[in-house]
C-alpha cells in the first residue's frame, strides 16, 4: 500500500509539472524589427517603433489616449477638452498647445502624426 501510494504521488507530481510547463508565458524575443497590430476590423498595421507623435480625433478617443500615454506625445487633441463643463481632463489638457475640431486631411498631414486614431463613425 504504501508503494502504490509512492507511485501515485509520482505520478501526480509528474502530471502537476506538465501542466506547469504549459503556463510559460510568451517567450518570443524582440527581433529589432517593430511590432504589429491588428484593428478591429482585422487590418494589421506594423510599426518599426512606437508612435511618438499621435493624434485622436474625438474627445473619448483622446481622453484614452491620455490615460495612456504622456501628453507631450499628443500633436493635437479637441477644442472641447479645455471645457470643464465637457472634460474630465481639463489640467492636461491645458498642456498641448494644438486644439483641433474638425480638421481636414491637409490639417491633419500638417500635424505629422506617427498614427491617427479615427473613431468609426467620422
Amino acid at each position: 500500500m504504501h508503494k502504490l501510494f509512492k507511485t501515485s504521488l509520482l505520478v501526480v507530481l509528474v502530471l502537476c509539472l506538465a501542466l506547469l510547463a504549459g503556463c510559460g508565458g510568451n517567450t518570443a524575443k524582440d527581433d529589432g524589427h517593430g511590432y504589429d497590430i491588428t484593428d478591429a476590423h482585422g487590418t494589421v498595421t506594423h510599426f518599426d517603433k512606437p508612435p511618438e507623435k499621435i493624434l485622436t480625433l474625438s474627445m473619448s478617443t483622446d481622453e484614452i489616449v491620455l490615460g495612456l500615454v504622456k501628453s507631450d506625445r499628443m500633436v493635437g487633441v479637441n477644442a472641447l477638452l479645455d471645457d470643464p463643463n465637457n472634460s474630465n481632463i481639463v489640467n492636461i489638457a491645458k498642456k498641448i498647445p494644438k486644439k483641433i475640431k474638425n480638421p481636414n486631411a491637409e490639417e491633419i498631414l500638417a500635424m505629422h502624426p506617427d498614427v491617427v486614431f479615427i473613431p468609426d463613425w467620422g
